[in-house]
């Protein structure tokens, strides 16, 4: 049950059943917890740094590196492009119009890799293309279960990531594997459910 906090004198809750839930709350219980909310501090933030000559569409995933350069994935545009530090657009590493990798009708997904290694799950060839820092190509590796790349490309369930021990690490959509990691990137490429 997920609770909403309402100033009036109901505690408003979001049950399972995507009901909405009043229940009364003593007086008591709203100072309390008006109280905690105004210990909460306000930051104002400074003046900004930088802006991008480039629009912008809809940010679906980023992957900021250790120099602080990042790889942007805007899914409404349909392109995936690299920025420097400074929000200098420096390469395109995907779009619909002949870059290395194509954006298809679907969405790509970016996962952290190691080190500054980013994945981009790729929907138009089921794969897994591993970029360097640099946004340039290292490899391509195959899915470690092919029945579950929806769900990996899917950028709304959650994070996807690899673990310490470079195991890719998802939210299943049943069907087996259980979201459990799976062994997968060494020996080989892949591995079993």
């Amino acid at each position: 049950m997920r609770s909403i906090f309402n100033r009036s004198r109901f505690f408003l809750a979001i049950a399972s059943s995507s009901a909405l839930v009043a229940t009364p709350v003593a007086a008591q219980d709203l100072q309390t917890l008006a109280a905690a909310q105004a210990k909460i501090p306000v930051k104002k933030l400074g003046a900004a740094e930088a802006r991008s000559a480039e629009p912008v569409g809809n940010v679906s995933s980023m992957r900021v590196l250790s120099d602080g350069s990042f790889f942007l994935n805007d899914g409404q545009q349909r392109k995936l492009v690299m920025y420097d530090p400074s929000l200098k657009m420096t390469r395109v590493i995907s779009d619909t119009l002949g870059a290395a990798i194509p954006y298809g009708q679907r969405q790509m997904s970016v996962i952290s890799y190691a080190g500054d290694s980013t994945i981009v799950v790729d929907p138009a060839t089921l794969s897994l293309v591993v970029l360097n820092k640099k946004g340039e190509v290292a490899r391509v590796m195959s899915m470690p279960r092919p029945q579950d790349f929806g769900t990996i490309a899917s950028t709304n369930l959650g994070a996807n990531a690899f673990d310490n021990m470079g195991r890719l690490v998802y939210r299943s959509q049943g069907g087996g594997g259980g979201g459990r990691g799976v062994p997968f990137g060494g020996g080989g490429g892949g591995g079993g459910g």
